[in-house]
C-alpha cells in the first residue's frame, strides 16, 4: 500500500482525498512537464475511471500537457514555499553548477587524492 495514495478500500477517492490536490492558498506553481508558470488554482480535476469510482487525477492547466499533481509534477515557484502544516516543500530541477561529469560518468574533482 502507498503511503501517498488513498486506501481503496476506505471509500475515499475524488479530488477532495486526493494528496496532490492544490494547496488551499493559491501559489504560483509550474509545471516539469510543459515549463509552464500559472496560480495553483488552475490545476484541475480529471475524473479517469481507471481510478475507481470517484477516481481521477489533479492535472496541469497547459492544454496537451500530460503534467499530474501538486509537488509531484506541478511545483510552487518560491522556495519559501510552506504547506498547510509549515513544512517546507522545494523541487530545483536545475542542473547543479560546478563538477562536470567525465565521458566515464564520474565527476572529475581535480583533487590529488590517492582514493
Amino acid at each position: 500500500m502507498s503511503p501517498f495514495l488513498p486506501d481503496p478500500g476506505s471509500g475515499s477517492s475524488g479530488p477532495d482525498s486526493d494528496p496532490f490536490k492544490p494547496p488551499p492558498i493559491v501559489t504560483v506553481v509550474r509545471c516539469l512537464h510543459c515549463d509552464q508558470e500559472y496560480d495553483s488554482f488552475k490545476i484541475h480535476w480529471v475524473e479517469d475511471a481507471s481510478f475507481g469510482v470517484g477516481g481521477g487525477y489533479w492535472a496541469c492547466s497547459t492544454p496537451g500537457c500530460d503534467g499530474k499533481g501538486f509537488c509531484f509534477d506541478i511545483w510552487p515557484t518560491d522556495p519559501e514555499w510552506r504547506d498547510e502544516n509549515g513544512e517546507k516543500v522545494w523541487f530545483d530541477d536545475a542542473e547543479p553548477e560546478g563538477d562536470e561529469d567525465d565521458a566515464d560518468g564520474f565527476v572529475d574533482d581535480d583533487s590529488d587524492s590517492p582514493l
